[in-house]
């Protein structure tokens, strides 16, 4: 009899560990499932506050932002008050890194231009006033040319022929024929021809023929004058 009253003490107590080892199963699902509740709940709530604020998100402002300006996405996100996720998911999707990198490179060639074109104006200022210095410079061999050439009786008087002519030596000729080809190469390079072409050429291209020039040389009592 005391057998049987044991066995059965135990049967009772083995179902009542399954039972409790059952309910702190059931107990430990429902939790899982509470937890799952809970962080689907807090997604969904995380996904609708970050909807709302992309939506209330002024983007065309936040794009310019990155695009006229060396910030990173993250930079930008913080300082227009935007989400960094969705300022990346933004930019990635409307590529504003190409769109960076191409205004970089307009605002490149402007510069460029502008700089070009400056230099090309200041060029050509620096040749007009090269141009006008070489003018100045081929009159003056040509008058200086020119009174050696003249004819008169020595006399100063009104008209300037009756002067005597300037003579002229072998130092005068060769600074005169000096200063004849820097004034034609100051012009020539002004005018953007090349400056080791001494061929004349005229209007219409053609060469022209070599004239000669007749320079009066002192004798200084030694002879005849001639020519040179």
């Amino acid at each position: 009899m005391a057998t049987k009253t044991g066995g059965r003490g135990s049967s009772r107590g083995s179902g009542s560990a399954k039972k409790k080892a059952t309910k702190k199963k059931t107990t430990a699902k429902k939790a899982t499932a509470s937890k799952r509740t809970a962080a689907s709940k807090a997604k969904k709530t995380g996904a609708a506050a970050s909807a709302a604020t992309e939506q209330g998100t002024d983007w065309e402002a936040v794009r310019l932002a990155y695009v006229n300006s060396s910030m990173s996405l993250t930079e930008v996100a913080e300082k227009m008050g935007a989400s960094s996720a969705a300022v990346r998911k933004r930019a990635e999707r409307e590529g504003w890194a190409e769109q960076r990198r191409e205004l970089s490179q307009e605002v490149a060639e402007k510069a460029q231009a502008a700089i070009t074109e400056k230099r090309a104006k200041e060029l050509e200022e620096f040749n007009e006033t090269d141009l006008r210095v070489a003018r100045a410079l081929r009159a003056q061999v040509a008058r200086v040319i020119q009174a050696s050439q003249r004819k008169g009786d020595g006399k100063k008087g009104e008209d300037e022929t009756d002067a005597a002519p300037i003579l002229l030596s072998a130092q005068d000729l060769r600074a005169l024929a000096g200063t004849a080809e820097v004034a034609q190469r100051m012009g020539r390079l002004a005018l953007g021809a090349n400056t080791d072409n001494h061929v004349h050429t005229g209007k219409d291209g053609e060469t022209l023929p070599a004239q000669p020039v007749a320079f009066y040389l002192p004798d200084n009592g030694r002879g005849d004058n001639e020519g040179a």
